[in-house]
């Protein structure tokens, strides 16, 4: 049976290429924290962040109606760039993997982040979309008169044909 020296003298195995893929796919990033890289998931993040804005101002002052193309032509680089930094490291030695509390404290970030957003933006949203729903409503009942025209299909302000001079 192997001692506990054996096993820290072992090197680690070298992380999955294709679980960092998944972690990119995931979470714009994500996979440069998995092989030790985590400042290029900052940097991921945020130019995603920014491409993704970049792409609904686009779509909005020009008219261009696609706003997911930055955000996807980003995602397209950024797994390029994913599979070269992980060839190098491949090449090299991975950067020792970040300790269990380290680990466990980032997750809980992400966690609570990605709560305390899901809680202000979801009833932002579906106040937007009820908002919309009503003015959308409010417009048809602009359009719609609420009373039917008096006979002769002309209201009463107007001077058709039928109404004598």
């Amino acid at each position: 049976m192997p001692s506990p020296e054996d096993a820290a003298a072992r090197p680690a195995a070298p992380p999955n290429a294709i679980v960092g893929l998944v972690l990119n796919l995931l979470l714009p990033g994500a996979g440069f924290s998995y092989i030790g890289r985590w400042g290029w998931h900052l940097g991921w993040v945020v130019l995603m962040l920014a491409l993704s804005a970049m792409g609904l101002i686009l779509s909005r002052v020009i008219g261009l109606g696609l706003p997911i193309v930055l955000p996807f032509g980003g995602f397209l680089v950024m797994l390029v760039h994913y599979s070269r930094i992980y060839t190098q490291q491949e090449q090299g030695n991975f950067q020792p993997p970040l300790a269990a509390g380290v680990k466990v404290a980032l997750i809980v970030a992400h966690v609570v982040g990605a709560a305390l957003l899901a809680s202000v933006m979801v009833p932002r949203l579906l106040a937007t979309r009820m908002g919309t729903l009503d003015g959308a409503a409010g417009v048809v009942a602009v359009v719609v008169p609420a009373s039917p025209l008096p006979s002769g299909g002309h209201s009463p302000e107007s001077s058709g044909p039928d109404l004598p001079s």
